[in-house]
């Protein structure tokens, strides 16, 4: 089929077919000499077709989550390209610590003069002499780093004049990375992304030290910086640092941040920290924080000291945290504290966290089939005047049901009967309108709680064969993941600002 449709559309600048269910690129492609941009991302696609070096003209090309596992030589002849994103998923779950692994450079790669975007590479000796001759380089990623490739890549690095975000990641979570040689000539390099540990000495290497202004995002994973992350990052000169984030730190047990400490951060994510029991922010520090992601610390059983006090606070999202958390919260009368807040989310579910991050800034979550049991979450968030807040203390199969009502319940009842069962327990009940999927009802609780739910209304494209998705948290056919994925895919936003992990997923 996309054969037919490539054949007479010699005109064609941009072929995007993101998402689709394409497996093969017919060569015909090659015959497309105005062709700019290409975009393969997240198909099925396991190889290019050589005749790919014929589009003189391109500038673009996304293979980013493909099958491909390696380019066509004949790359080198498209002396145009400036845009070259490719990796593929090892682990789509994320729970490895290589989830994620780059291409091999092609040989003759330093022929592309004009390229600014290499993401991802995989390190090696002759991809360190290549980058050398790539002097317009803006962003490159480079994965499976080992301690011996550190000179020769970091050297080059460090020549690039226009160099403005970097990833590096190790060839595994116990090799060590050597910034030593890394000293950086440009003044734009603003976003660094560092997966691995860090060899004795790094927090006094250059690029901390002395290119530490530049540095305005940093995100961290997988290093040893102690039993607490945060102070040892308060040593390093990073004084104009706006979004930090720190996750898969497996030491750390307390966080403390300290006033005069980050005064200019924006945006603070703390992520997989399984041994993390407090977190302190004292004397009125972050003082400029408009977003604050605690994700995943299962030992985090106390209220964050001082959180109250932030009312620079926009965003707070709390995901899975210690089954105690939510009543110390409660105790705390933190509802009523945390007011201030436009929006917020809770949940002490530890799974399928990427994917609530993505649903719950439109007001809705679901859980994953293998997530069912006792669990209890809570979405708040405020759109001027409508507050929306779903609490779910128990998952039965197929459907996210309170407890008191967790009967089985057909999927043409859902609508009305199940919305009926819940609303009857209310007083002053009301419509507060049409959300983004659905009537808002809202009113308080027979405990004399003031909630709202959701109805979902989710109409997929029946000319591709897939059904209504309308009920009450209905999830049918695919599971729960498979429907968070596609909600998250192709109907809700995919702006960046929506979840914190699109601050930079690659910096997990």
């Amino acid at each position: 089929m996309l054969s037919s449709i490539l054949y007479g559309s010699s005109y064609l600048t941009v072929l995007e077919l993101q998402d689709s269910e394409i497996t093969q690129v017919p060569a015909t492609i090659g015959n497309l000499c105005n062709l700019r941009y290409i975009g393969l991302r997240r198909t099925k696609v396991k190889s290019l077709p050589g005749s790919v070096e014929k589009l003189s003209n391109l500038q673009t090309l996304d293979i980013r989550q493909t099958h491909i596992e390696s380019l066509p030589q004949g790359i080198t002849k498209i002396k145009k390209l400036r845009h070259l994103l490719a990796d593929r998923y090892a682990d789509e779950k994320h729970s490895e610590f290589r989830f994620f692994i780059g291409m091999q450079a092609p040989k003759d790669m330093s022929n592309l003069k004009e390229l600014q975007t290499l993401e991802t590479m995989e390190a090696s000796k002759d991809l360190a002499k290549q980058l050398k001759e790539l002097i317009q380089l803006q962003s490159v990623w480079i994965d499976g780093i080992s301690s011996v490739d550190c000179q020769n890549i970091f050297d080059s690095l460090s020549k690039m004049p226009l160099l403005s975000s970097l990833l590096l990641s190790a060839r595994d979570q116990n090799e060590r990375l050597c910034f030593e040689a890394f000293k950086p000539i440009s003044t734009q390099l603003h976003r660094l992304i560092i997966r691995g540990k860090w060899a004795t000495g790094t927090m006094d290497c250059p690029i901390f030290r002395t290119h530490g202004t530049c540095v305005k995002y940093l995100a961290l994973s997988w290093c040893d910086l102690g039993d607490d992350p945060l102070r040892m990052l308060a040593l390093l000169h990073l004084p104009n640092l706006t979004h930090l984030r720190l996750s898969n730190m497996h030491n750390a047990k307390k966080l403390v941040l300290y006033a005069e400490n980050f005064f200019r951060l924006k945006s603070l994510v703390l992520k997989d920290m399984p041994h993390v029991n407090q977190i302190n922010i004292i004397g009125g520090s972050l003082s400029c924080i408009e977003a604050l992601y605690i994700l995943a610390l299962p030992n985090l059983d106390k209220v964050p000291l001082g959180i109250e006090s932030i009312l620079s606070l926009k965003k707070l999202w709390l995901l899975g945290l210690h089954m105690d958390f939510r009543k110390q919260w409660n105790n705390s009368g933190m509802h009523q504290k945390m007011q201030h807040i436009p929006e917020s989310f809770m949940s002490l579910n530890a799974r399928s966290d990427v994917h609530h991050l993505l649903l719950s800034t439109m007001g809705m979550s679901s859980v994953s089939q293998e997530d069912l049991g006792h669990q209890k979450w809570t979405i708040t968030c405020k759109h001027g005047i409508l507050e929306d807040k779903l609490e779910a203390p128990r998952a039965t199969p197929m459907y996210a049901v309170p407890s008191e009502f967790s009967k089985t319940v057909e999927p043409t009842d859902l609508k009305h009967e199940f919305l009926k069962e819940i609303t009857n327990n209310f007083s002053k009940e009301q419509i507060l309108g049409q959300g983004a999927f659905g009537t808002v009802y809202r009113g308080l609780h027979k405990n004399g709680e003031e909630i709202a739910v959701k109805v979902l209304r989710v109409v997929l494209d029946p000319e591709r064969g897939e059904e209504q998705f309308q009920s009450t948290w209905k999830l049918e056919k695919q599971t729960a993941a498979e429907m968070e994925w596609f909600l998250a895919r192709r109907v809700l936003p995919t702006s960046k600002e929506m979840h914190p992990d699109s601050i930079e997923l690659r910096g997990s």
